[in-house]
């Protein structure tokens, strides 16, 4: 017997009505997916049901249907659907890096080492439907690489439990799957600046170096990362680690939370750098998780230990996970200490664990899937909770479903080529947002990709990725790549927080954002940056999207089908949409340097769109109850006919930024006939050898009310 349950218009779980509480899927029994409360909708089909016939379920979305049949085995079920010809399928997360559409591939969701590192059983297609089997275990995905005219999911224990989400734009469908699984995290500010991980022989005086190299050399630099010694026992799995105190003196005479002037971490923050610590992990989490969902009063070891009636006492096999303490606990000295991120190395959470029994009841083979996750969960909860309610810079080589609601990701031990790209793609296609890989600054094509991501990350670990160590040329480009990425901070942070909102990634597949055409489905050597910037990475053979494209290096105008070659100094591509809205500011060495007096707001011909910039704290999770500030941004373009609204800046914040004038400068425009605002003249400059009409809307005039300009060219 099965029952269909339906959340919002469009969401729908399909389960066997007999599973009792302990049958239950991991990822709902710890509320990592949970029924939306008070969702945004997303555009929906008119007319959407779900019914159970035999072993049948049968979506019904307008005029059409999705069958999924179901066969039940001893252990485990096989989830059958019959799919057009013409269907595209994506998703499933970081699984593997092969391909975007999955159609005619087989998959296997499970963790492994550099291999697969945060598979999500979760689809997206071009039908109208998307899917995700709510199993912990392990599911081999066929994607009708027979031909056939099937999608399976073979799961390998467990009862059939599964969400179907109806909308008819892939979008819409994504919206939908994060209004369960948890709409992306925006990071706080400094996340999206630049992160510098050290070389792991370095000292607290030699990272108070870099920290002031940065400072002189004028490269981007947020936050500086500690790799395994900074402990006193290197890879310290325990809940016992110190400081290495030969490397990073910390007063033996004060308290162990201390946080002043005897310590680099002080100093540190004079120059408006953060700190991030390396850790490893093989703690028994699920005590915890077991403690909030109240199954186990006290969190203890009950039915965990051996008891052998010669010995007078029971023996616990876990020696490194402490009797009721949470994980974070021991944490939270380093985080006063100033610890300000935490970086989450692969090592262990993405092993398999096969003697381990997790909470004293759950085998390796239900945990493992979904361990990687509840580190993420129990990390941003607990940095959360122990600042009181600042936003978390916790980043992790390992996910899976939901992990877009607690942290960012990184690719792992994989460098930052190619391959990382695509994986970067396919998290995209589960609303996973914050992703990113080892930049590479000794490549070009590495530091343009690396710094044209959500976030960005330099890892140096054994060697000496410093950019001073590698040449004056490396110097010269990490300096201007870094300058590209802070004057970018204002459209990136915004589309951050689109993300927040709908789930609609930053760095976004070609296939996603035009989805209306399967001529990118396989494109990995571009995506777009938000929805105006097109990044060419590696290949520079490439293929726009219609419309005339314009050069963000070089102004230069591009069509169709092309190769490109990158200007000096640059490593790819930087197309900017027709019809588009990018708003930056003056670059500066980290994001929380200043407050951007002015915004630069650069609009291109033919076409239309909207943007909306967002303002904040920048620190706090207050965001999420309102407390920002947005202003509207609205282009049409035709006709000879440029409109331009500029809305007033709306909402709140608690020290809210002083309102910013903008200069507006609009692009490929060959003659100019007249500029008013409200149907009155305005004042502008027009440079001909640039075709660029410039003027300036003033922060009183910005803050008086909403202003129209209209430009005829």
């Amino acid at each position: 017997m099965y029952q269909i349950e339906k959340f919002n218009d469009g969401i729908f779980r399909l389960r066997g009505s007999v599973c009792r509480d302990e049958k239950e899927s991991l990822y709902t029994k710890y509320r990592i997916l949970q029924a939306p409360e008070n969702a945004p909708t997303a555009p929906l089909y008119s007319e959407t049901s779900g019914e159970v016939n035999g072993n049948s379920a049968v979506f019904k979305f307008d005029k059409e249907s999705l069958t999924v049949d179901i066969e039940e085995r001893k252990e485990g079920y096989t989830l059958s659907i019959a799919i057009s010809d013409d269907l595209r399928i994506f998703g499933l997360g970081d699984v593997n890096r092969d391909c975007l559409n999955r159609r005619g591939s087989k998959a296997q969701i499970w963790v492994k080492n550099v291999i697969a590192y945060g598979p999500i059983p979760f689809i997206v297609t071009s039908g109208g439907w998307g899917f995700f089997v709510n199993s912990t275990f392990n599911i081999n995905c066929d994607f009708d690489s027979e031909g056939k005219g099937f999608i399976t999911f073979d799961v390998k224990k467990g009862t059939p439990d599964f969400f179907v989400f109806l909308s008819p734009t892939m979008k819409g469908i994504i919206n939908l799957y994060t209004d369960v699984s948890g709409k992306p995290t925006v990071l706080p500010k400094s996340g999206y600046g630049m992160t510098f991980v050290s070389n792991e022989a370095e000292t607290g005086r030699d990272v108070l170096e870099d920290t002031m190299r940065f400072r002189q050399e004028g490269i981007l630099c947020d936050i500086i990362g500690l790799e395994p010694n900074w402990m006193s026992r290197h890879y310290d799995f325990t809940t016992n680690k110190e400081w290495n105190a030969e490397k990073f003196f910390f007063p033996y005479w004060r308290e162990k939370d201390y946080y002043g002037s005897w310590v680099f971490t002080y100093n540190m923050a004079k120059f408006g750098m953060k700190l991030s610590l390396w850790l490893c992990c093989d703690y028994d989490l699920l005590f915890e998780e077991e403690k909030q969902k109240r199954i186990l009063e006290d969190a203890d070891y009950d039915g965990a230990e051996i008891v052998d009636e010669h010995f007078s006492y029971p023996v616990i096999q876990d020696k490194i996970t402490v009797n009721g303490e949470p994980w974070f606990e021991h944490l939270k000295k380093f985080v006063k200490n100033g610890a300000s991120a935490f970086k989450l190395d692969g090592s262990k959470q993405v092993l398999e664990h096969p003697d381990k029994l997790w909470a004293g009841q759950y085998l390796d083979e239900e945990v493992h899937n979904i361990y990687p996750v509840i580190y993420a969960k129990q990390m941003k909860n607990g940095y959360t909770e122990t600042t009181e309610g600042n936003r978390a810079m916790v980043y992790s080589a390992g996910g899976g479903a939901g992990v877009q609601k607690y942290v960012c990701t990184w690719a792992g031990d994989t460098g930052g080529g190619p391959k990382t790209l695509t994986s970067i793609l396919n998290y995209a296609m589960c609303g996973h947002t914050n992703a990113s890989c080892d930049c590479d600054i000794d490549n070009l094509a590495s530091t343009h990709y690396g710094f044209l991501l959500t976030w960005t990350q330099i890892l140096a670990w054994r060697s000496w990725m410093h950019p001073w160590y590698l040449g004056e040329k490396v110097l010269k480009e990490t300096r201007e790549y870094g300058q590209l990425r802070s004057s970018l901070f204002p459209y990136i942070y915004s589309f951050a927080h689109h993300a927040a909102k709908t789930g609609v990634p930053v760095v976004r597949p070609l296939p996603l954002e035009f989805e209306d055409t399967a001529k990118f489905d396989n494109a990995t050597n571009m995506y777009m940056l938000g929805s105006s910037l097109l990044v060419g990475a590696f290949d520079m053979k490439l293929s726009l999207p219609d419309g005339e494209w314009t050069d963000y290096f070089t102004e230069d105008l591009y069509t169709g089908d092309f190769e490109y070659i990158c200007p000096e100094g640059k490593g790819g591509a930087l197309m900017v949409r027709p019809g588009a809205i990018i708003v930056t500011q003056d670059p500066v060495r980290y994001i929380e340097e200043k407050i951007p007096e002015q915004y630069y707001v650069d609009l291109y011909k033919g076409g239309s769109s909207e943007f909306t910039l967002i303002e904040d704290d920048g620190l706090t999770e207050k965001y999420l109850s309102g407390e920002y500030c947005s202003t509207l941004m609205t282009l049409c373009d035709k006709a000879g006919e440029m409109r331009f609204t500029l809305d007033t800046r709306r909402g709140d914040y608690e020290n809210k930024a002083p309102l910013a004038s903008f200069k507006v400068r609009i692009h490929n425009i060959d003659k100019v006939l007249s500029l008013t605002c409200e149907n009155e003249s305005a004042d502008f400059v027009y440079n001909a050898e640039k075709r660029l009409v410039e003027f300036t809307v003033s922060a009183e005039a910005h803050g008086r009310s909403a202003l129209t300009y209209v430009l005829k060219y």
